[in-house]
């Protein structure tokens, strides 16, 4: 059975708190030619994602704005340098003019069933039609959302 966690990353895997506090400490990065991401990787949000992962077993499906932004390898080695543990198995299609909920629905039709899957995301408009499965993180994941997407990855309710 595919065990999936759709991964927004801004709101998720960092906080307003957390931007704050880098944006006064250190100037923009550039590498590459384009602004370097790492700096907006909280550490102990993604040891907690890590955590998730290693409970359910689950793939990481991008679908975040980091995917059009700065591509799955970029976002990956950025993920990577902040301590994520795993691989990015995935992102979700482009749809111009829709929203994230509709991209979710797309990449999951290309799945043979059955999948348990859960949206981690700031967002609520990501959740739309999705809300058995979304998890709601309004300003960093926390033990209570990986708690939460735990359960839903295992059809607890």
């Amino acid at each position: 059975m595919n065990r999936l966690i759709f991964l927004d990353i801004d709101g998720v895997l960092n906080s307003m708190e957390f931007i704050l506090a880098q944006s006064r400490s250190e100037a923009v990065t550039v590498i590459d030619e384009s602004f370097d991401a790492t700096k907006h990787l909280d550490s102990e949000r993604i040891a907690r994602l890590n955590r998730l992962i290693e409970a359910t077993a689950a793939k990481v499906v991008l679908s975040s704005s980091w995917r059009l932004l700065y591509g799955l390898e970029k976002t990956q080695l950025s993920l990577r340098q902040k301590g994520f543990a795993h691989e990015l198995s995935g992102e979700t299609p482009r749809i111009f003019g829709s929203d994230r909920h509709a991209e979710i629905k797309a990449y999951l039709a290309t799945l043979e069933p059955p999948v348990r899957f859960v949206v981690l995301d700031d967002d609520e408009f990501a959740g739309v039609d999705l809300e058995q499965h979304f998890v709601h993180v309004r300003d960093g994941l926390e033990d209570e959302h990986v708690e939460r997407a735990r359960r839903v990855l295992a059809e607890e309710r």
